[in-house]
């Protein structure tokens, strides 16, 4: 519980914190031929406090935890993306819902060394995108800010509804800028890009 309340408040001021830029719509780009041909969605894992001994088969739980029956579900991967952010590492999920007039789709994985999350607004016919990153250490005092300098989403549909199946491609870039009063600027240059294929609920 602990833990939870810890990422949960790191979260909140994280989001506080972060400021964007003028959010430009691109075009979406709409492939009706894409074949659904993506192999890592027959793929799983488990929670993230869940650990397979790969040499036993056998599965616990972190901090000697009891392992209850949903732990063993098998969490099929929604996504294979990948990113620089904190020195790299894959995205294996995808969330699609909707937020009012956008849909969006979410990408997260690896808790609780990598919390970042991504976001790409889809609005009619065009979309933008937006970073969210989390580090495990933070200063209260820093201020950060993204510039987008490019992002491109690539869709098997213009129109998706609740039950679809939403598959395609997402490449994007950014700046992000770090300020602590009394230091220097700090800028990172990361990118997301990879595949996507999820159910819209």
């Amino acid at each position: 519980m602990k833990k939870t309340l810890l990422w949960l408040s790191v979260f909140t001021i994280s989001f506080v914190l972060h400021s964007y830029g003028q959010q430009n719509y691109t075009k979406v780009t709409v492939d009706k031929q894409m074949k659904d041909t993506f192999s890592f969605a027959s793929q799983w894992d488990y929670g993230d406090e869940v650990f397979k001994d790969e040499k036993t088969g056998k599965l616990t739980r972190c901090c000697g935890d009891t392992l209850k029956p949903e732990d063993t579900a098998h969490l099929f991967y929604t996504a294979r993306c990948y990113t620089n952010v904190q020195g790299g590492y894959s995205i294996s999920y995808c969330y699609a819902s909707r937020e009012k007039e956008d849909l969006v789709l979410k990408l997260e994985d690896g808790l609780p060394a990598y919390g970042s999350q991504f976001f790409f607004y889809v609005r009619g016919d065009s979309f933008y995108f937006q970073p969210k990153i989390i580090y495990p250490l933070y200063n209260p005092a820093q201020k950060v800010s993204y510039q987008v300098t490019k992002q491109a989403l690539t869709l098997n549909t213009s129109n998706a509804t609740p039950g679809d199946i939403i598959m395609g491609y997402v490449d994007a870039e950014f700046v992000e800028k770090i300020t602590v009063p009394g230091r220097t600027t700090k800028r990172n240059t990361y990118y997301l890009k990879g595949y996507i294929r999820t159910a819209f609920k």
